[in-house]
């Protein structure tokens, strides 16, 4: 019988956020005052998922800067308070009566963590000027052809767009508690899972300075106007017709003699066509060059360390991950 290989790829920027933004864990301090809570709680999400989830690999992808979108589009994630120009950069810089910032502690966190997962057989994955969700999508993509069937865990709606980028993927969103396949999409999401990405540039993403593409134009609207390009046949895919059956079939007559979706015109499809090169991950010039880069990187035999990770769970007190150690979870997939 053979064995299913399964792959569990995480964006660990994200996770590292997220689990700093936790109260509890934004509070979690050493004797000595050194800030571990990113560290502890991204590495008790990954131990919890490995232990019940099985999973033949586990890769976690980085975020590198400079981003592309960042060039293309200079408003992108610019109120995010790591960013300098942001008004709350301050507050993200500023030290606490021990000595850490914000930023001195995810620096921390992210170094500490590129030196901790590979000693649990984590693969840990950057590449010069990717995001780590584009890095997720091209990972999943190689694992997939490798015969993986890959698990992508966020909560982070961009990523429910890999459902139907990758075949067989399935979406784990912890917060929510769910799982988001290809069968269950159109119940989950609202919209057909070919027409996310779509839906998505069209509403636009406040958190990421990314406008919808037309004033009014709200998530009720675009997903009524996406069941009618459903219903008129439109590929989705076929990005050289697309466009121009958007604004036709926009132009439509309803049943009271009035447009679909009258907002839809050329200025707003001028705002959607640079809205899907933000968030679409098929847009990231990550480019067939990098592929033999990351085939090694996703190939790479990694050692189970238990001497290490003794050593490091103490120094940072983190003895509920001692678990680790006496489980084979992670140290079986060293041999996978």
């Amino acid at each position: 019988m053979e064995i299913q290989k399964k792959a569990l790829v995480v964006d660990l920027s994200y996770q590292v956020h997220r689990n700093m933004a936790v109260p509890n864990l934004a509070k979690l301090r050493t004797k000595d005052k050194v800030r571990t809570g990113g560290l502890f709680g991204t590495l008790k999400t990954l131990q919890n998922e490995a232990k019940y989830g099985n999973y033949s690999k586990i890769v976690c992808c980085m975020d590198s800067y400079p981003a592309f979108r960042k060039q293309l589009f200079p408003n992108y994630k610019h109120s995010r308070k790591s960013n300098p120009d942001s008004p709350e950069y301050l507050s993200y810089i500023a030290e606490d009566p021990y000595g850490w910032s914000e930023k001195k502690a995810k620096h921390f966190t992210f170094e500490k963590l590129k030196e901790v997962l590979p000693k649990l057989c984590v693969q840990t994955i950057i590449q010069e000027n990717v995001e780590g969700d584009d890095l997720v999508y091209r990972t999943c993509l190689e694992l997939t052809k490798d015969g993986y069937t890959c698990y992508a865990m966020s909560d982070d709606k961009d990523y429910l767009q890999l459902v139907h980028l990758v075949p067989g993927l399935k979406v784990k969103r912890v917060i929510a508690q769910e799982i988001i396949t290809k069968d269950n999409f159109q119940e989950k999401c609202g919209v057909p899972a070919e027409w996310f990405i779509y839906y998505k540039a069209m509403i636009g993403d406040k958190s990421d300075e990314i406008p919808n593409i037309a004033k009014g134009f709200g998530e009720v609207g675009v997903k009524k106007f996406i069941y009618n390009l459903d219903k008129y046949g439109v590929n989705p895919d076929n990005k050289d017709l697309v466009y121009d059956k958007i604004l036709e079939i926009a132009q439509i007559p309803d049943e009271n003699g009035k447009p679909l979706a009258p907002k839809v015109d050329k200025e707003a499809i001028e705002v959607l066509k640079r809205n899907m090169r933000l968030m679409d991950f098929r847009e990231c010039p990550y480019g067939e060059a990098h592929q033999e880069e990351l085939k090694t990187l996703l190939n790479e035999k990694l050692q189970f360390d238990a001497p290490y990770l003794m050593e490091t769970f103490k120094k940072y007190e983190m003895g509920t991950l001692m678990p680790m150690l006496v489980e084979s979870t992670f140290k079986r997939m060293s041999n996978k």
